[in-house]
C-alpha cells in the first residue's frame, strides 16, 4: 500500500502558538522560524521511503494567498463560505492582471527555505481553475490558467514533482462550455512539461454527473473522496492506466480508520486499477485536524503498510 498526502498539512499546538506569540510581538521571527522548522522535519520523518514527499506547505495561509505574490496590485480582502463547510477564506481582489518574477515563492513557500531542494520527488497541491476563480474577484479564468503555468514552468525545470490540484467546484455547480474549453487547453498546455506528474482532485461533492468531463482531462492520476462518491460507481468508469488517490482518510472525524477498512477498499479497488497505481489518502486537506491525530491516522496506515 502506498500513501501520499496534499493540501495543507495541519500544524503543530506548540507552532500556532508560538505564531500567535509572533503576532503578539512576545517571539522574534527567527525563534518562530525553529517551530516551523520542527514541524516540517517531523513531517519528513513520517514519510520514509514514500514515492513524494509532501512539504506540509506549513507557509499557506491557504491555497490562493501565495499566488497574490506573483502578481502585481493584488487586495487580499472579504471573507467567503468555503463551499458547504464552516470555514471562511478570503478572496483575491485583483486590480490589474499582470505577472512579475518573485524567486520567494519558490523558495519560501514551496522549498520551505532551504529545508527541501529541488531535485527531490516532492508533491505540492494548487487550486485547480475554478476553485482558483471562485475566491478571486477580477480575473479571467484562462488568466488564472496562465498564472499556474507560469509556476509550472520553473517546477518542470525541477523535476520529479507531483503537482495536485485541488477542485471541489464538480458536483458543486455546473461547468458551462466556455469553462471546460479552457480547461482543455489548460490541460493541453500541463502536458507540454515532461518532467512533472498532474493530478486532479475533488471533494465534498458526488461527481458522477462531471465524471466524464473529469476524464476527459488527460491528467495522469485522480482523486476522488469517497466518502462523498461511490466507490464502485467511481472505480468502474476509472481510465486505465492513471493514478489512483484514493481519499479514504477522513479529515472530517478524529476516529482513526480501522485497519479493516483499509483493507477491504484496496482488495476491491485492485480489481478495477493496478495496485501500483493506487495511493491511500486524505479524502480532502487535513488543514482542520488537529496536528496530533493527523499524525496517528499516518502512523496507523504505515503500521498497515508494514
Amino acid at each position: 500500500m502506498k500513501i501520499i498526502l496534499h493540501g495543507n498539512y495541519p500544524r503543530s499546538e506548540k507552532l500556532v502558538e508560538a505564531t500567535r506569540d509572533f503576532e503578539r510581538g512576545r517571539i522574534k521571527e527567527e525563534e518562530l522560524k525553529k517551530f516551523f522548522k520542527e514541524d516540517i522535519l517531523n513531517l519528513i520523518k513520517l514519510q520514509k521511503n514514500w514515492d513524494y514527499i509532501f512539504t506540509g506547505q506549513f507557509y499557506f495561509q491557504d491555497l490562493l494567498r501565495p499566488f497574490s505574490e506573483l502578481v502585481y496590485e493584488v487586495e487580499i480582502d472579504g471573507l467567503k463560505r468555503f463551499y458547504e463547510t464552516n470555514f471562511f477564506m478570503r478572496k483575491l481582489i485583483f486590480k490589474k492582471f499582470e505577472i512579475k518574477e518573485n524567486k520567494k515563492f519558490f523558495e519560501h513557500y514551496l522549498l520551505c527555505d532551504g529545508l527541501f531542494n529541488k531535485k527531490e520527488n516532492l508533491t505540492f497541491t494548487f487550486p485547480f481553475l475554478f476553485f482558483f476563480q471562485e475566491f478571486s474577484e477580477n480575473i479571467k479564468l484562462k488568466e488564472i490558467g496562465e498564472l499556474l503555468l507560469k509556476v509550472i514552468k520553473e517546477l518542470n525545470e525541477w523535476g520529479n514533482k507531483l503537482l495536485i490540484f485541488y477542485e471541489p467546484t464538480f458536483g458543486f455547480k455546473n461547468i458551462n462550455e466556455e469553462e471546460k474549453e479552457i480547461s482543455l487547453w489548460f490541460l493541453k498546455e500541463l502536458k507540454k512539461f515532461k518532467n512533472l506528474k498532474f493530478a486532479l482532485h475533488s471533494f465534498f461533492f458526488d461527481v458522477s454527473n462531471d465524471l466524464d468531463f473529469i476524464f476527459s482531462l488527460d491528467f495522469d492520476g485522480y482523486g476522488f473522496d469517497f466518502y462523498n462518491n461511490s466507490r464502485d460507481f467511481i472505480l468502474k468508469n476509472f481510465p486505465e492506466n492513471k493514478l489512483l488517490l484514493a481519499g479514504i482518510i477522513n479529515t472530517d472525524s478524529t476516529l482513526i480508520e480501522k485497519e479493516e477498512f483499509i483493507e477491504e477498499f484496496i482488495e476491491k479497488s485492485i480489481n478495477y486499477v493496478k495496485e501500483e497505481n493506487i495511493y491511500v489518502t486524505t479524502n480532502w486537506s487535513p488543514e482542520f485536524l488537529p496536528r496530533e491525530i493527523m499524525d496517528k491516522k499516518i502512523k496507523n496506515l504505515i503500521k498497515g503498510e508494514n
